[in-house]
């Protein structure tokens, strides 16, 4: 393909000079080899956005847009990976996998320059549907006892086929990986490793919005407390999206501030696959989520953020946590190119996990207790977020450093359920907030604080 720029597409300086640049980079300097295909040869196919499906490209949301372009075509039957390269500040590349035989529109946009990010497009044997139907198999056998215990399952590098992590791995790794094998019926790695761990910012008195605390009201204080995750909408009405986990049976819930968010155990609903709750609270919801330290207050910067869209993360994409103990973390690298799948509770949990850069010698906390159910996102470039899962729990514990309650588990890696998924369970959208619907009163603050979020 001749990389020129589509009309609509978004341009930044010197794109082009770097366009001709990448394109002359080959595909084992981005990524990991893989098989030749048909990728690689025949006639070429010219395409513009509109072809694909896509929405208009709004500004700010470069990548954003991007990804849900390239996941709308065909409804994303076949997708199976997605990983970015960010060169700079909207400029990188953007590795496409997809199940063999792509569909003709992504094996087009193979070698273009969209939003300022070049596509890579390369074709493997399973899908993202294969794969975590696949590692559904396994849990559920490890859950039955039919098979041995399993901390985690993901795709492997090319999404051939599957690795599977156990707890303690000794000279028994080719007779588990036999025995993954026939149970999957695909080729399955044995590596050691452990799954996360559940974690179970005061003042945030509005349970209508995302990143603020939630306790039981009868639970002596401060403990027993969550986070609330995003707003979002379903048959037209405002709900609470956060974690299973939180809930116990007739909860009533009080929110940080101490005022009653719920009034009958029956306005909150859970479901165990994902871990997902819903929560009916009193009053209205905000397409708005809590950032920040957990002691933000509305003269604080970041305070406040506006809801743009929701999707999977990529791997290598940057993501932020803001948990109601410990605030919030971001510049966290998502790890996984091919979804997770682990027990959580007698169900499985589908996600991703993320976190600083493993060579720091200092890590610090994406998560701590209490965090559960908080949101997990993308800042966009027009300062608004994407959503991209809610907080599970974590694994590596690190110094917990300064928080909101004392508690004693706090993790380097956060793992998170997919919100794309979250969201088609429940049937519902994410609520979302344009500069024009931000009250003029939240959005006066923010701007005398200097904050661009809402």
């Amino acid at each position: 393909m001749n990389g020129r720029l589509r009309s609509g597409v978004v341009t930044l300086p010197a794109v082009t000079a770097l366009a001709v640049a990448l394109l002359a980079m080959p595909v084992s300097a981005v990524s990991r080899e893989r098989t030749p295909s048909a990728l690689d040869s025949g006639p070429r196919t010219e395409i513009s956005l509109s072809d694909i499906g896509a929405h208009p490209v709004s500004s700010g949301g470069n990548l954003d847009d991007l990804i849900a372009m390239v996941k709308a075509v065909e409804g994303g039957r076949g997708f199976a990976a997605m990983a970015v390269h960010e060169i700079g500040i909207g400029i990188g590349i953007l590795e496409v996998v997809w199940k063999a035989p792509a569909p003709t529109a992504i094996r087009a946009l193979n070698g273009e320059l969209v939003n300022g990010y070049l596509i890579r497009v390369s074709e493997s044997v399973l899908s993202q549907v294969d794969l975590i139907a696949l590692s559904d198999r396994l849990l559920g056998g490890a859950r039955n006892g039919s098979l041995p215990t399993i901390s985690f399952v993901t795709g492997n590098e090319d999404q051939s086929g599957l690795v599977v992590a156990v707890p303690r791995l000794g000279n028994d790794g080719l007779e588990l990986s036999t025995m993954f094998s026939a149970v999957a019926g695909v080729p399955t790695a044995v590596v050691s490793g452990e799954g996360p761990l559940p974690t179970s910012r005061r003042d945030n008195g509005h349970r209508w919005r995302g990143g603020s605390l939630f306790r039981i009201r009868t639970f002596p204080k401060p403990y027993a407390f969550c986070s609330t995750g995003f707003p979002v909408r379903m048959n037209g009405q405002g709900r609470v999206l956060t974690a299973r986990h939180c809930s116990a049976r007739n909860n009533l819930w009080d929110d940080g501030g101490g005022e009653p968010m719920t009034d009958a155990p029956s306005d909150t609903e859970t479901r165990s696959v994902d871990d997902t709750m819903i929560i009916d609270p009193n009053g209205d919801t905000q397409g708005l989520v809590y950032g920040g330290s957990p002691s933000a207050t509305r003269d604080s910067g970041k305070h406040v953020f506006r809801v743009a869209s929701a999707y999977s993360p990529p791997r290598n994409g940057e993501v932020c946590t803001s948990g109601a103990n410990s605030g919030m973390h971001c510049g966290l690298e998502v790890l996984d190119s091919t979804m997770l799948t682990w027990n959580c509770g007698s169900h499985s949990c589908h996600g991703w996990r993320a976190r600083r850069d493993a060579r720091s010698s200092r890590p610090h906390p994406s998560i701590v207790g209490g965090d559960s159910g908080g949101p997990v996102f993308r800042i966009r470039d027009d300062s608004r977020i994407a959503a991209q899962g809610i907080i599970y729990g974590g694994s590596g514990s690190v110094p917990c450093g300064d928080l909101r309650l004392p508690v004693k588990n706090c993790y380097a890696t956060v793992w998170f359920t997919d919100i794309e998924r979250v969201l088609e369970s429940w049937n519902a959208t994410i609520q979302t907030t344009d500069a024009a619907s931000c009250r003029t009163a939240v959005r006066d603050q923010a701007l005398r604080a200097g904050n661009a979020a809402c």
